[in-house]
């Protein structure tokens, strides 16, 4: 479609179609309590995050715009830390547009927050991660997590990557507060026709 008219409305003024924006929805989902910690590095520990398990996970459908993470370090790692989508056959669908020094992280918590472009809506079996693969077992970035299943049961789980392979855990979460959109775009206005084959008179 062409000629946009204002802000809400949109004609294609060759032929006379109308559409109508229907505005994005913003929203927010935060997991803040905190009992432990994930720690990645090197090529063999280098993602933690969740996993949409279930085609009723809470965020099947959403475009995911940004995410922060809890990190710290421990010792002297170095490199930089981002976020990462990835499908359910492993396949890198969206990083983050941003990335962090991990040097300049301290050895305490602190919410680092990665964007993204909105190129991906999230599916069943989608990984939402941070990767990090410098330092080695002594100089590591740590990841805050909780202990227990406290977001969308077990519908939505904890996720890390080890030794090459995914282990998924449904008694985990990390703490993170998520934001993502759902919906928006254009939608042609309903053609009508009237039929008076059968009019008398």
């Amino acid at each position: 479609p062409t000629n946009v008219q204002d802000n809400s409305i949109l004609v294609e003024k060759d032929i006379g179609n109308r559409y109508w924006l229907t505005p994005e929805t913003y929203s927010t989902v935060t997991q803040s309590l905190t009992d432990d910690t994930r720690t990645i590095y090197d090529s063999t520990r280098n993602r933690v995050g969740m996993k949409l398990e279930t085609s009723s996970a809470a965020l099947l459908g959403q475009t995911l715009y940004s995410v922060e993470f809890q990190l710290d370090k421990t010792n002297s790692p170095t490199g930089t830390a981002t976020a990462r989508i990835y499908d359910g056959s492993d396949v890198l669908k969206e990083t983050s547009t941003n990335s962090f020094d991990v040097s300049t992280f301290t050895g305490s918590f602190v919410g680092y927050t990665f964007t993204f472009a909105g190129t991906h809506t999230l599916a069943e079996n989608d990984r939402i991660v941070v990767f990090y693969d410098g330092g080695n077992a002594t100089n590591t970035v740590g990841v805050a997590r909780q202990r227990s299943d406290v977001y969308d049961s077990t519908n939505t789980i904890h996720t890390r990557y080890t030794a090459s392979a995914w282990i998924d855990d449904s008694g985990d979460e990390l703490t993170f507060i998520l934001n993502y959109r759902t919906g928006g775009g254009w939608t042609m206005e309903p053609t009508y026709e009237t039929d008076f084959s059968t009019s008398k008179g």
